[in-house]
C-alpha cells in the first residue's frame, strides 16, 4: 500500500470512530463507559416509553414539576408510589422497562417526586 492509500484508510477509520462516539455520546453521558460495555454484551433489550429520547431525559432538573416532566416526556411506562418515610420521595415515574421498580434488566430511567417536584433522577445499567 503506498502512503496516500494509507492517509484515506486512517482517516476512513478516524471518522468511523468519531461518528460512532458522536452516536454514543448521549448514552454515554447518562449511563458511563462501563455500562455501555455491559450492555452491547447483553445486546441491550431496554424498552422506552412513547415519546422518550435520551437528549430529552438529559433536560430534566431537580426542582421541575410533574407537569413539565410530562410536557417534555410524555406519560411513563410506569408509575409507582411510595409511602415509606426511609425515601425521600413519594412517587417514581419508570421511562424504561428496566430498573429496580420494575425488575427488568437494560437501562434504567426514572424520575423520582416528592409533593409534585423532581428530587432524584435515576440512570444506569440494571441486572435482574
Amino acid at each position: 500500500m503506498n502512503k496516500r492509500s494509507l492517509l484515506l484508510v486512517g482517516a476512513l477509520v478516524c471518522g468511523a470512530l468519531i461518528y460512532s462516539g458522536f452516536r454514543a455520546f448521549p448514552l454515554l453521558m447518562l449511563d458511563g463507559a462501563s455500562a455501555e460495555l455491559f450492555l452491547l454484551w447483553l445486546d441491550d433489550p431496554t424498552q422506552y416509553s412513547n415519546g422518550y429520547s435520551h437528549s430529552k431525559f438529559r433536560s430534566v432538573d431537580i426542582g421541575m414539576t410533574e407537569s413539565e416532566v410530562k410536557a417534555l416526556l410524555g406519560d411513563p411506562m410506569s408509575e409507582r408510589n411510595s409511602t415509606s418515610p426511609r425515601v425521600p420521595w413519594d412517587t417514581c415515574w419508570s421511562y424504561s422497562n428496566a430498573g429496580p421498580h420494575v425488575s427488568e434488566t437494560g437501562r434504567a430511567r426514572d424520575v423520582f417526586f416528592r409533593r409534585g417536584v423532581v428530587v432524584e433522577i435515576g440512570t444506569g445499567p440494571w441486572l435482574d
